[in-house]
């Protein structure tokens, strides 16, 4: 199904470029040997080891064809679909760090997935806005600023989310809703995540 038109007959679907690039590795002091770590980070961005991160090793879920292109092996029948045969020897979230430009050349994609990609294509993308990274860093000071509000904050909206779905009642409690949040701090966590977000796009 293509995006749906809003009330200004507009077509919108979100696209980001990042979305499948996970930042969230910390080399910590305890490290022995952070060269290590460093290197097998670098490895993950490998265009053969993140499809095989993402996709499952060679040899299991993948092979190389005779034209040295990668592409899937037959799902056993013991397991329920791909998916599982899949996440048997993988992590599902781990980076997809596979250029389109390599895959073109380097990958065979299934069925389903050809059908994926012009779906993507055809009936997405002309629509795509960019939006940013989903993921904001932040320091451990941060971190831990952002706490001091957020437990309150957090309990307290997920409080009213389950009461309004019990009871109705948002369009009525909204504006109070908005000045109790506010009184808890919530404009002082959105400055601490648009430090961190300032600091992401100097980057």
């Amino acid at each position: 199904m293509p995006p749906l038109k809003g009330p200004d007959g507009k077509q919108h679907a979100e696209y980001n470029s990042l979305a499948g690039l996970g930042t969230g590795m910390i080399i910590t002091k305890e490290a022995e040997i952070p060269e290590a770590l460093i290197r097998y980070a670098d490895l993950n961005y490998e265009p053969e080891s993140g499809i095989q991160w993402s996709l499952g090793p060679l040899g299991h879920n993948l092979t190389k064809n005779d034209q040295g292109k990668i592409t899937f092996l037959p799902t056993p029948e013991e397991y329920g679909g791909y998916g599982q045969f899949r996440i048997a020897e993988t992590n599902p979230f781990m980076v997809h760090a596979v250029p389109a430009s390599w895959a073109s050349t380097n990958f065979i994609p299934s069925d389903r997935g050809d059908w994926k990609n012009y779906l993507i294509r055809e009936l997405w993308m002309p629509h795509a806005d960019f939006v940013g990274p989903s993921e904001v860093k932040l320091t451990a000071d941060e971190i831990s600023e952002a706490g001091v509000y957020l437990t309150d904050i957090n309990s307290y909206i997920q409080a009213k989310e389950a009461e309004w779905v019990v009871n109705g009642k948002i369009d009525d409690e909204w504006d109070d809703y908005v000045k109790k949040i506010k009184s808890m701090g919530i404009d002082n966590v959105v400055e601490i995540y648009q430090r961190g977000a300032d600091q992401w796009n100097k980057l």
